[in-house]
């Protein structure tokens, strides 16, 4: 779904075997809506499980290292 400059994406990751690098031209407010992921921005690497947020700046490489089973997820870009 999009309006005006908000976009509101759903994805459904399945088990990653290999890292993904992101980098969004807009702001990213994520929220992981089930299962576990790591995720490694700058010097910081984040666990997420189920109901935890992250934000991510605009143009900010972000690295995805890892989800466990399926991981579903709600992000919104800015």
């Amino acid at each position: 779904m999009q309006k005006d400059n908000i976009q509101i994406k759903y994805i459904i990751s399945n088990t990653l075997s290999t890292q993904r690098e992101f980098v969004s031209e807009k702001d990213e407010w994520v929220v992981l809506l089930q299962g576990c992921a790591k995720i490694k921005m700058g010097d910081i690497t984040y666990k997420l499980k189920k109901g935890d947020t992250l934000f991510i700046p605009a143009n900010t490489k972000h690295t995805l290292l890892k989800t466990k089973k399926i991981a579903r997820w709600l992000c919104v870009y800015l």
